[in-house]
């Protein structure tokens, strides 16, 4: 949970509300949970024994309930921050703050603001507001035409009044600005674009790519001529173009209705400038004045804003299909008491073997190659690792040659090469295990091994403990998501620490033989804890009860409470 100041303020009313509806619950049990968790109550600890209070809630609710909150006080922070600098600025009017109030996003909150940011160069309404334009332009609004002479403003010698066309134009922009921040123009222009679409094509660059005859080495092809409601566009979808317009592959626009421009031209017309002027200059200003702020301005900020409503929504999206794929990988049963020969398949540089022993220790590792003239020196040495380690079960990492190496040990089956040990063997998820290879983890633990064979290891260690063996892999090379490589690491650290958390609580560990990738994830633990326990397992040995664990340093009654 987040630590900050304003934690004990009030829980707004329709916030709490709203979480109510989203999780099928009344609004008690949730202020319960929310105050449960600013009390650095962790969520396991809540949903087992603070059950009662939170009226069954499960466990991924209430991990949510705290995003959400957490999300909450960002907002406010947000936008206190933002209401300060506007007050400085002396830009915090009553309708804008009445706007900054109705805002739900921090998104919502920094395009407001944007508009009156100070700009090095200034905006086009400043610079003819530096002219002394605004004067003009606040006769045309109040209607005070009679008063209006353009002629009278000429200055040869000044950029911007030179001519009549100058001076037009200046006012012009300055009355787009005013149309711009009218909070009714732009609640106009957000109904106009609720029925727009989302349109992308091919780059120019892939364009030019393509004339000159080189390939081009993409898997958005499907998006180089897509069309789609915003109403009806897919998460994984708002994902993959917001890839290829990072990688300039694609060109993406948002496009409302053809007649949107004519309709709040139209609209805004009548509630700017609610006259008719008897001169057609003025008509002609104010006209131009509302094309000028639909499509200079107005249009490109709703793009934006819908950009990123739809960003937003599909990283929620892909999120939840991260959190739910990694449970259910996390919780995969455990092969236990079993030898296990792990297999990292491949072509040219075959095929990688690492047998385990019941408690994950390397016992053999070496490499087969299974594509050449030498498979049948790889069948041999397997039946020979086989049968002289006792290997009962056989992991095979589901990558590359993963269905050569699955034909290859049906064949061996089948013959009974193995004699009368049954061999059983399985595809294991080897998202990661390059990565874990490399790191400083994988070279802690296997320091005497190449690199591609601690990926055998890791495969084989997956089969017989996939909770333990997971937790060592960072969350965005776990391969268990939805373009989550698109999605901040952040947002994906903390999704998978709740993971992590909960299904290390629900399953249980033993202090005695876990290691600290896995004891951090213990709900009320962090790494210095978790190496705090390993440091006194080595100096004091076993420890033999829960009590024992308050002799640690830095385990307090409050961690206690959570982890024991």
């Amino acid at each position: 949970m987040a630590n900050r100041s304003n934690m004990q303020q009030p829980v707004e009313d329709l916030f709490v509300k709203r979480l109510a509806e989203r999780y099928h619950t009344n609004e008690a049990a949730v202020r319960n949970a929310i105050t449960l968790l600013k009390d650095g109550n962790t969520v396991p600890f809540i949903v087992r024994y603070k059950s009662s209070m939170i009226s069954g809630i499960n466990d991924i609710n209430i991990q949510q309930i705290r995003n959400d909150y957490d999300d909450l006080l960002t907002f406010k922070e947000e936008a206190n921050k933002v209401k300060i600098k506007l007050q400085k600025d002396g830009n915090l009017n009553t309708q804008l703050q009445i706007e900054l109030d109705r805002a739900e996003s921090v998104e919502e909150i920094k395009e407001l603001a944007k508009q009156f940011n100070s700009r090095p160069i200034g905006s086009l309404a400043d610079r003819a507001k530096k002219l002394g334009l605004d004067k003009l332009a606040t006769l045309l609004l109040e209607n005070k035409t009679d008063q209006v002479n353009f002629k009278s403003w000429i200055r040869r010698d000044t950029q911007g009044l030179a001519t009549i066309e100058e001076i037009h134009n200046g006012v012009k922009h300055i009355l787009a600005n005013v149309i711009a921040k009218n909070s009714n123009c732009r609640s106009y222009v957000s109904k106009l674009f609720k029925t727009a679409e989302i349109i992308s094509r091919q780059s120019q660059a892939v364009i030019k790519t393509h004339q000159q005859g080189l390939p081009c080495d993409t898997n958005l092809h499907r998006y180089y001529d897509f069309q789609r409601k915003i109403m009806h566009v897919l998460s994984h979808q708002v994902l993959a173009l917001n890839r290829g317009e990072r990688e300039k592959l694609l060109t993406v626009k948002i496009v409302p209705d053809a007649k949107a421009q004519e309709k709040f031209c139209t609209w805004a017309r009548n509630e700017i400038f609610p006259f008719v002027p008897k001169r057609k200059d003025i008509e002609h200003i104010f006209n131009e004045a509302t094309k000028d702020a639909f499509i200079r301005l107005l249009q490109p900020a709703e793009e934006r804003r819908i950009r990123r409503q739809l960003t937003c929504r599909a990283q929620k999206a892909a999120i939840t299909v991260f959190t739910q794929n990694l449970r259910r990988i996390l919780l995969t049963p455990a092969i236990t008491e079993r030898v296990i020969l792990g297999i990292d398949p491949g072509y040219k540089n075959g095929c990688k073997l690492a047998i385990i022993d019941k408690l994950g220790a390397l016992l053999f590792a070496t490499i087969i190659y299974i594509h050449d003239e030498r498979i049948k020196e790889a069948e041999l040495l397997l039946v020979d690792l086989v049968k002289k380690f006792k290997c009962s079960r056989i992991a095979i990492g589901n990558g590359s040659a993963c269905r050569d190496v699955e034909s290859l040990l049906s064949n061996m089956t089948s013959k009974a090469a193995f004699g009368s040990l049954e061999v059983k063997y399985c595809f294991v998820n080897e998202s990661g295990t390059s990565w874990y290879s490399i790191s400083e983890l994988g070279k802690m633990e296997l320091p005497n091994l190449l690199p591609n064979l601690r990926s055998a290891v890791s495969i084989a260690r997956r089969l017989q403990n996939p909770l333990t063996e997971m937790t060592k892999v960072e969350p965005k090379h776990l391969g268990v998501g939805m373009y989550q490589h698109d999605i901040s690491d952040k947002l994906l650290e903390k999704a998978a620490k709740g993971v992590l958390e909960a299904c290390v609580s629900f399953v249980g560990i033993d202090c005695n033989t876990a290691d600290v990738t896995v004891l951090q994830h213990v709900a009320g633990l962090n790494l210095k804890h978790a190496k705090a326990i390993v440091e006194y397992r080595k100096k004091n040995g076993p420890i033999c009860s829960r009590e024992q664990l308050k002799a640690i340093k830095g385990i307090g009654p409050k961690t206690f409470e959570q982890c024991a």
